[in-house]
């Protein structure tokens, strides 16, 4: 039972044809917004505009990871480009970056949740357009459901929705 994102759907090779679609049931999770991580001393007034993210030094994954993805595609359909300072290859490391006041990120709002330093960042919705992130639970639908598949997807469930 994966849990992936939705648009690592085509990356990961699961299902992406119609035939295949059958072979698999999607159950979405949790959507999430990408929002624009800065240093706390450099905390825009306000939210920030996909148009207005192009003046920010950013420290984004490597090329190919999913957040970069989602954030060059809707830069690219709205005409902006993108000031990319440095490329990095795990989230910890990025946000010690952002509190280092090397650049700024554009992560999911989760994506700090457990950066022993918090304070030493600030989360910013990204609007016009909001960016969004939709975590799916992936399972076979040719196979019979086991009870502990079905008990294991209900737990998984209760803990990512926090019940």
């Amino acid at each position: 039972m994966p849990i992936v994102s939705a648009p690592q759907l085509q990356e990961r090779r699961l299902p992406t044809r119609r035939t295949e679609l059958t072979e698999a049931q999607l159950g979405p999770l949790r959507e999430e917004r990408l929002c624009l991580v800065s240093p706390a001393d450099e905390t825009p007034a306000g939210p920030v505009t996909l148009r207005q993210l192009s003046k920010y030094p950013l420290v984004m994954p490597e090329r190919g990871q999913i957040f970069r993805k989602l954030v060059e595609s809707a830069a690219a359909m709205a005409g902006v480009q993108l000031r990319v300072e440095w490329e990095v290859s795990s989230v910890p490391a990025i946000l010690d970056l952002v509190s280092a006041g090397i650049g700024h990120a554009t992560l999911a709002e989760d994506a700090i949740r457990l950066f022993p330093h918090l304070k030493r960042l600030a989360v910013t919705p990204l609007v016009q357009p909001g960016i969004k992130i939709t975590s799916c639970l992936v399972t076979p639908a040719q196979r019979r459901a086991t009870p502990l598949r079905q008990r294991a997807a209900e737990l998984l469930v209760k803990l990512v929705h926090g019940a």
